[in-house]
């Protein structure tokens, strides 16, 4: 491995600087190794150092397993910067080379979210931030690379809760530790150097390479740096005034260009005049206090960049060897921020003074637990102290047993959306096991060409049960044809598998009789993954009464059009013996009156009048018959038209009596409908307007356009998707006892004697049928005294 050239060790006085710049440095370094190794392990994080300068990289054990590797497979921890592109996600590999070549021009890092194609073949996506750091003068960027492979797929989701942080193996393994040791005697008088080959050998010698021994003393030096160089003879020139030579190190520069560091340590020889200079290979050493001095400055940026709220306790002991508080070492940002305390407010303060009531919380059990059983925990706790109430998802890792690694996240949202969906799940659950609706999905079992050979019960209701008389739990993953093999011939199998293959939604009426099930059924059948939905009610019941009304139905019409085919009949029969009845008695008064005595000629006259009531009862019921034959076509009927020209003859009749009238309408549509019917339907009721009029007081008839009220549609119960009109016809009439407004409708129904009103009690029977022969809606309201209105409703 090689070291960049222009990194020395770090002397006393730099050393100091940084344990009093880093909080890290007040634990001991064994800490610091097992608190990053810890924190990498629980958090899943990786790093490495890019050495820009030789475009090598140093991977952490951390990154190392994140990419799937395992210490027999990975290697050396050095690889050439094309070792990690390799792994990048071919959509993301020319994106990620720009910002490595960016970053490397600007000495500027941009945050970085990929994906990588791991060791194990597994896609997965990290995030990568750096930042530029020159230990020992060498730029390095030491990037924190974190899993966030959860995290991106509960975004592109939107139904996951967050990923719980994984224990990953230890940071960094041990360094190795064999050294190295080489020396040579050097003559200050004749300038040579005597090499051993210890020396040889660490600077990538072997006797046979190397040439004469002695030898001047410009061989060892042409392996130093020029900084070195220098300073060797610095220590010369002082070792010749004060005879006095202190320990050094150096970086060297091997035969085949490797870098190595040594410690050096300058000695007298028993021979006057001559040196001997003792060299050990401390690189691993030197590595080793590298890596965990950029470990701590990795564990700062991940502490200073980390969502969670994360400290480092130290453990307070009571005399009975039991925790008795907890002091804060280091804390990260996002605690800062939570707990609304700057850094200097919470470094070496008590916890249980910041924080009393956390010894009633799940974090203060788990601290105890994990110092005996050395083992992490991952828990819940509602927290709702110290002027908190929040959900918080909590960690604690051992460290030592003066040490532990406490944090948490804020899960509120995730825990409403946790509870939203429990509840989602309950009344779901609940809606399912008490519908009346039977409910059962089935999944496709197929061969191993892929074809549908059968289906398997993935969810059975109870309602399905009642009408198979099995149970969920006898259907669960049963076989689908062996519970019912007669599917696979009744058709009911293909209509599964072509609803499977197709997508199709299938609304199916069925009779089923087989395997003890016999009945009606509606169903719907419809693709549910690699499988089916299938939901159906048993309308047995509902289908025979269905028969019944059809069967009914069909009696009424056949009854009806027998009854409207003797009415006609027998009114056109009557009215043969009616005429001769008539003429006759007009004869025998013509011819005879003279001849008859007494009440002979008031009998004939009261035959007469009886004669001519059986002919207008006979022609209304001809008429009322009639009503349902469609002799006639339907038309676009002009009603303001088609109402002037009825209205016209009955007012120049009742004026010519003398009485005042006052008739208003408004303007009316035109509507589709038989126009002799609606003429016949107006006549009638403009009739009994003047019929029924106050023979003392001027008569007033309104035709008016209403609006629909919501009384009209819950009573009348409208034909779906069809519009109506409401047309009001109102008089101030004698009007008419409320409790009869059903009662007028009806054949032959009448409220006043034939002395007091004319007509045969037809015509509002007609009018009513009218209306319903044209798919309408007719009824009345009226007062004794204050007039009548008939509202009549039809399509428009």
């Amino acid at each position: 491995m090689s070291i960049p050239s222009d990194i020395n060790p770090l002397n006393t006085s730099e050393k100091k600087s940084i344990e009093k710049t880093n909080p890290l440095f007040t634990v001991s370094s064994d800490v610091v190794t097992s608190l990053t190794i810890q924190t990498e392990s629980l958090f899943g994080f990786g790093s490495w150092q890019w050495i820009v300068e030789t475009e090598q990289m140093v991977w952490s054990d951390g990154l190392i397993h994140l990419f799937g590797y395992g210490p027999e497979t990975f290697g050396s921890n050095y690889k050439d910067i094309s070792f990690f592109t390799e792994h990048l996600h071919p959509l993301d590999k020319e994106r990620v080379i720009s910002c490595l070549s960016e970053a490397k021009q600007l000495s500027a890092w941009i945050p970085l979210e990929v994906r990588i194609l791991t060791f194990d073949g597994k896609q997965k996506w990290i995030s990568i931030k750096g930042e530029i750091s020159h230990i020992h003068s060498t730029p390095t960027w030491v990037c924190l690379i974190e899993d966030i492979t959860s995290q991106v797929t509960s975004r592109q989701q939107e139904d996951n809760t967050v990923k719980r942080l994984r224990q990953q193996e230890k940071l960094f393994q041990r360094v190795e530790h064999n050294f190295h040791y080489g020396s040579l005697e050097w003559d200050l008088d004749t300038n040579e150097v005597v090499w051993s080959e210890g020396i040889m050998f660490l600077l990538g010698y072997t006797p046979e390479t190397f040439g004469h021994n002695p030898c001047t003393p410009d061989l060892y030096l042409s392996h130093l740096s020029a900084e070195d160089v220098q300073k060797t003879k610095l220590m010369i020139e002082h070792y010749k005034t004060t005879q006095d030579f202190s320990p050094f190190e150096q970086r060297v520069i091997t035969r085949d260009g490797e870098e190595k560091i040594l410690a050096g340590e300058w000695s007298i020889s028993s021979e006057e005049r001559k040196v001997i200079c003792l060299l050990h290979d401390i690189t691993q050493e030197k590595q080793k206090d590298i890596q965990i001095e950029q470990q701590a400055w990795a564990l700062e940026n991940i502490f200073r960049n980390t969502p969670t709220s994360m400290c480092v306790l130290k453990i307070v002991y009571d005399e009975e060897k039991q925790i008795s508080d907890l002091l804060y070492v280091y804390v990260s940002q996002t605690l800062q921020e939570q707990t609304r305390l700057a850094e200097s407010e919470l470094i070496g303060k008590s916890m249980l003074q910041l924080f009393p009531e956390v010894k009633n919380s799940q974090f203060w059990l788990a601290y105890q637990r994990v110092l005996i059983t050395k083992e992490s925990e991952r828990f819940e706790d509602f927290y709702e102290f110290d002027g908190y109430r929040n959900w918080l998802e909590g960690q604690v890792a051992y460290l030592d047993d003066h040490h532990l690694l406490s944090s948490f996240t804020i899960i509120n949202d995730l825990k409403q959306i946790q509870q939203a969906l429990e509840h989602q799940s309950a009344l779901f659950e609940s809606v399912i096991n008490n519908s009346p609706v039977c409910i059962v999905l089935y999944k496709a079992l197929r061969d191993k060409s892929g074809k549908i050979i059968d289906f398997v019960h993935e969810l059975s209701n109870p309602a399905n049960s009642l009408i198979t008389g099995k149970t969920e739990e006898e259907l669960m993953r049963q076989s689908w044809l062996t519970h019912y093999p007669e599917n696979k011939v009744n058709g009911f199998f293909d209509l599964f598998v072509s609803v499977v293959e197709t997508g199709k939604i299938e609304r199916k009426t069925f009779l089923y009789d087989a395997h003890g099930i016999k009945g009606w059924f509606d169903g719907s059948i419809v693709k549910q993954g690699d499988g089916i939905l299938f939901t159906y009610q048993d309308i047995t019941a509902l289908t025979q009464q269905q028969q019944q009304i059809e069967q009914t139905n069909l009696e009424l019409t056949r009854s009806n059009t027998e009854l409207e085919n003797f009415a006609y009949v027998a009114s056109h029969d009557l009215q043969e013996p009616l005429r001769k009845v008539k003429s006759f008695s007009s004869l025998l008064v013509k011819e005879y009156s003279t001849l008859l005595q007494g009440n002979g000629q008031l009998y004939i006259q009261r035959m007469q009048m009886a004669v001519e009531r059986m002919q207008t009862l006979i022609n209304d019921l001809l008429e009322y018959s009639r009503v349902g034959r469609l002799e006639e076509g339907y038309q676009q009927v002009n009603l303001n038209e088609l109402i002037t020209k009825v209205w016209m003859p009955l007012k120049e009749e009742k004026e010519n009596t003398g009485k005042l009238i006052e008739f208003t309408i408004d303007e009316l549509p035109e509507i589709h409908a038989i126009p002799s019917q609606i003429n016949q339907l107006f006549a009638n009721l403009l009739g009994n307007a003047v019929k029924f009029s106050k023979p003392d007081e001027p008569l007033t008839i309104q035709i008016r356009k209403m609006p629909l009220i919501e009384e009209d549609r819950g009573n009348l119960r409208f034909v779906e998707q069809t519009e109506y009109i409401k047309i009001v016809v109102e008089d101030n009439g004698i009007g008419f006892e409320p409790e009869n407004k059903e009662r007028i409708f009806g054949l032959f129904q009448r409220l006043h004697g034939r002395s007091e009103y004319e007509g045969s009690g037809i015509g509002l029977a007609i009018c009513k049928r009218i209306v319903e022969n044209h798919k309408g809606f007719m009824y009345a309201e009226g007062e004794p005294g204050k007039g009548a209105q008939f509202i009549v409703l039809l399509p428009a």
